[in-house]
């Protein structure tokens, strides 16, 4: 019912009333039982359904679209909007965030020879193998071992499009090759 409007009155209508002897008793609607909307753009599956249960909302995931800003899983957007009031039960739609498009990757392989000649000391060679691409950082070598005969080490570099990828192949803290290829260089 609209708000304010008289439901039921306890006398029949028409009836004939003495002002002083009678009380008259209106029962008047408040409106809808209206609730506001929340802004769910940080939210998840797991809170979308947390918040459905506290509101009394219907919420739906209608699809999911790319988004180089929102994190996956989080919500893009929703209808109605924040601020809206609408009665409980009522429907929420809201599209979730599949990240960021994925950018292609091309791959990038090198041979490298690495020739040995023992230490006059007799101490150990270590060679270290760093790379720098989709996947791996320079922070810790991606392979060490010990050189105890002339060795080939395959690199591989997978690198996104946009990015550059590089390569260091040190041999007792001496870098004894080192690359640097930019995606667009690849064919």
């Amino acid at each position: 019912e609209n708000k304010g409007t008289i439901l039921s009155q306890n006398q029949e209508e028409g009836a004939e009333l003495l002002p002083e002897e009678t009380d008259v008793v209106f029962t008047v609607s408040k409106g809808k039982d209206l609730r506001t909307v929340i802004d769910l753009m940080d939210y998840n599956e797991k809170t979308l359904n947390d918040y459905a249960k506290s509101s009394g909302f219907n919420i739906q995931i209608v699809r999911e679209d790319f988004s180089e800003t929102v994190p996956v899983g989080n919500v893009i957007s929703q209808d109605p909007s924040a601020g809206t009031e609408v009665a409980p039960g009522s429907k929420i739609y809201v599209v979730l965030s599949k990240g960021p498009i994925e950018k292609p990757i091309k791959s990038y392989f090198r041979k490298v020879e690495i020739p040995y000649e023992p230490n006059e000391d007799g101490t150990e060679q270590i060679v270290k193998v760093y790379i720098q691409d989709q996947d791996q950082s320079m922070a810790k070598p991606a392979e060490e071992f010990v050189l105890t005969e002339a060795t080939t080490v395959d690199i591989q570099l997978d690198i996104q499009e946009g990015q550059i990828a590089a390569f260091r192949i040190d041999k007792d803290g001496t870098v004894i090759a080192e690359e640097s290829i930019a995606y667009e260089d690849l064919n």
